[in-house]
Protein backbone atom coordinates (compact mmCIF):
# COMPACT_ATOMS: atom_id res chain seq x y z
CA UNK A 1 0.00 0.00 0.00
CA UNK A 2 3.04 2.53 0.76
CA UNK A 3 4.24 2.12 -2.57
CA UNK A 4 0.94 2.30 -4.19
CA UNK A 5 0.22 5.43 -2.80
CA UNK A 6 2.91 7.15 -2.07
CA UNK A 7 4.57 6.53 -5.90
CA UNK A 8 1.76 7.18 -7.60
CA UNK A 9 0.80 10.72 -6.05
CA UNK A 10 4.24 11.58 -5.63
CA UNK A 11 5.23 11.07 -9.17
CA UNK A 12 2.41 11.21 -11.62
CA UNK A 13 0.59 14.06 -9.85
CA UNK A 14 3.60 15.81 -8.59
CA UNK A 15 5.31 17.51 -11.52
CA UNK A 16 1.43 18.22 -12.73
CA UNK A 17 0.98 20.09 -9.42
CA UNK A 18 4.08 22.08 -9.37
CA UNK A 19 3.63 22.68 -12.76
CA UNK A 20 1.77 25.83 -12.00
CA UNK A 21 2.77 26.69 -8.67
CA UNK A 22 6.87 26.06 -7.82
CA UNK A 23 7.74 24.83 -11.02
CA UNK A 24 10.45 22.85 -12.57
CA UNK A 25 13.54 24.39 -10.62
CA UNK A 26 11.31 24.32 -7.35
CA UNK A 27 10.21 20.50 -7.84
CA UNK A 28 13.87 19.59 -8.57
CA UNK A 29 14.69 21.33 -5.70
CA UNK A 30 12.34 18.79 -3.49
CA UNK A 31 13.55 15.76 -4.75
CA UNK A 32 17.07 16.77 -4.21
CA UNK A 33 16.57 17.42 -0.88
CA UNK A 34 14.96 13.64 -0.57
CA UNK A 35 18.23 12.48 -1.89
CA UNK A 36 20.18 14.27 0.49
CA UNK A 37 18.12 12.94 3.66
CA UNK A 38 18.55 9.39 2.44
CA UNK A 39 22.00 9.74 1.73
CA UNK A 40 23.09 11.50 5.27
CA UNK A 41 20.43 9.15 7.56
CA UNK A 42 21.86 6.26 5.66
CA UNK A 43 25.61 7.15 6.21
CA UNK A 44 24.40 8.29 10.27
CA UNK A 45 22.44 4.35 10.50
CA UNK A 46 26.06 2.81 10.27
CA UNK A 47 26.59 3.88 13.77
CA UNK A 48 23.48 3.76 15.63
CA UNK A 49 21.80 0.78 17.18
CA UNK A 50 17.88 0.39 17.33
CA UNK A 51 16.00 -1.41 20.16
CA UNK A 52 12.66 -1.44 18.70
CA UNK A 53 13.15 -1.56 14.78
CA UNK A 54 10.01 -2.01 13.46
CA UNK A 55 8.59 0.64 15.57
CA UNK A 56 11.35 2.79 14.28
CA UNK A 57 11.02 2.02 10.71
CA UNK A 58 6.80 2.32 10.81
CA UNK A 59 7.61 5.71 12.05
CA UNK A 60 10.17 6.19 9.88
CA UNK A 61 7.98 5.55 6.62
CA UNK A 62 5.18 7.73 8.29
CA UNK A 63 7.10 10.69 7.57
CA UNK A 64 6.76 10.28 3.84
CA UNK A 65 3.03 11.07 4.07
CA UNK A 66 3.70 15.22 5.01
CA UNK A 67 5.48 15.40 1.38
CA UNK A 68 2.09 14.56 -0.21
CA UNK A 69 0.09 16.61 2.11
CA UNK A 70 2.68 19.95 1.59
CA UNK A 71 2.11 18.95 -1.81
CA UNK A 72 -1.75 18.96 -2.20
CA UNK A 73 -1.59 21.98 -0.31
CA UNK A 74 0.72 24.18 -2.21
CA UNK A 75 2.96 24.76 0.42
CA UNK A 76 5.81 26.84 -1.31
CA UNK A 77 9.27 25.29 -1.68
CA UNK A 78 10.81 25.63 1.27
CA UNK A 79 8.56 23.84 3.10
CA UNK A 80 8.16 20.76 0.45
CA UNK A 81 11.99 20.48 0.08
CA UNK A 82 11.84 20.13 4.23
CA UNK A 83 9.21 17.75 3.89
CA UNK A 84 10.98 15.71 1.36
CA UNK A 85 14.39 15.88 3.19
CA UNK A 86 12.90 14.27 6.57
CA UNK A 87 10.55 11.89 4.44
CA UNK A 88 14.08 11.04 2.40
CA UNK A 89 15.46 10.72 5.87
CA UNK A 90 12.67 8.75 7.14
CA UNK A 91 13.08 5.86 3.99
CA UNK A 92 16.77 5.50 4.76
CA UNK A 93 16.09 4.74 8.07
CA UNK A 94 13.32 2.88 7.01
CA UNK A 95 14.62 0.53 4.44
CA UNK A 96 17.52 -0.43 6.37
CA UNK A 97 15.76 -0.96 9.46
CA UNK A 98 13.13 -3.33 7.59
CA UNK A 99 15.68 -4.84 5.63
CA UNK A 100 17.66 -5.82 9.22
CA UNK A 101 14.59 -7.43 10.34
CA UNK A 102 14.42 -9.66 7.76
CA UNK A 103 17.64 -10.59 7.87
CA UNK A 104 17.75 -11.21 11.06
CA UNK A 105 14.13 -12.65 11.65
CA UNK A 106 13.91 -14.65 9.04
CA UNK A 107 15.41 -18.37 8.61
CA UNK A 108 18.31 -18.56 6.19
CA UNK A 109 16.99 -21.44 4.23
CA UNK A 110 13.65 -19.14 3.65
CA UNK A 111 15.12 -15.80 3.50
CA UNK A 112 15.08 -15.75 -0.45
CA UNK A 113 11.68 -16.77 -0.81
CA UNK A 114 10.60 -14.33 1.65
CA UNK A 115 12.27 -11.41 0.62
CA UNK A 116 11.27 -12.28 -3.36
CA UNK A 117 7.49 -11.88 -1.89
CA UNK A 118 8.07 -9.02 0.14
CA UNK A 119 9.92 -7.40 -3.25
CA UNK A 120 7.18 -8.22 -5.31
CA UNK A 121 4.23 -7.07 -3.55
CA UNK A 122 6.34 -3.73 -3.36
CA UNK A 123 7.00 -2.94 -7.22
CA UNK A 124 3.66 -4.88 -8.51
CA UNK A 125 2.06 -2.13 -6.38
CA UNK A 126 4.23 0.92 -7.96
CA UNK A 127 2.52 0.96 -11.95
CA UNK A 128 -1.05 0.24 -10.37
CA UNK A 129 -0.79 3.19 -8.19
CA UNK A 130 0.51 5.09 -11.03
CA UNK A 131 -2.15 4.91 -13.35
CA UNK A 132 -5.02 4.31 -10.55
CA UNK A 133 -4.27 7.76 -9.21
CA UNK A 134 -5.38 9.29 -12.66
CA UNK A 135 -8.54 8.68 -12.59
CA UNK A 136 -8.73 9.56 -8.69
CA UNK A 137 -7.25 13.40 -9.62
CA UNK A 138 -9.64 13.39 -12.66
CA UNK A 139 -12.67 12.97 -10.40
CA UNK A 140 -11.84 14.72 -7.51
CA UNK A 141 -8.52 16.62 -8.49
CA UNK A 142 -5.13 16.40 -8.31
CA UNK A 143 -4.40 18.33 -4.74
CA UNK A 144 -7.03 16.74 -3.24
CA UNK A 145 -6.06 13.41 -4.11
CA UNK A 146 -2.63 14.08 -3.04
CA UNK A 147 -3.57 15.56 0.43
CA UNK A 148 -5.76 12.30 0.84
CA UNK A 149 -3.10 9.70 -0.19
CA UNK A 150 -0.25 11.54 2.56
CA UNK A 151 -3.09 11.30 5.29
CA UNK A 152 -3.71 7.64 4.24
CA UNK A 153 0.16 6.47 3.89
CA UNK A 154 0.80 7.87 7.19
CA UNK A 155 -2.11 6.15 8.86
CA UNK A 156 -1.55 3.26 6.65
CA UNK A 157 2.05 3.17 7.68
CA UNK A 158 1.44 3.60 11.43
CA UNK A 159 -1.10 0.80 11.53
CA UNK A 160 1.09 -2.17 12.13
CA UNK A 161 2.08 -0.82 15.41
CA UNK A 162 -1.31 -1.13 16.73
CA UNK A 163 -0.13 -5.41 16.89
CA UNK A 164 2.01 -6.72 19.61
CA UNK A 165 4.65 -8.65 18.03
CA UNK A 166 5.28 -5.16 15.79
CA UNK A 167 5.91 -3.42 18.18
CA UNK A 168 8.09 -6.08 20.30
CA UNK A 169 10.11 -6.94 17.80
CA UNK A 170 13.93 -6.72 18.20
CA UNK A 171 16.56 -7.36 16.45
CA UNK A 172 18.46 -10.40 17.13
CA UNK A 173 22.00 -9.67 17.95
CA UNK A 174 24.73 -10.09 15.70
CA UNK A 175 26.85 -12.72 15.98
Amino acid sequence: MFNLIQVGSWQVLGPSIVKHTMGAAGWGAANSAKAVGLLLLSLLMLRLTVRRPLVVAMAAAALSGLPLVLLGLHAGVVPLAAATFTAGAGSAVCGILWDSTLQTGIPRELISRVTSYDDFGSWVAIPVGQLGVIPLAAAFGASRVAVAGGITLTGLTLLPLLVPSVRGRRLAPAS
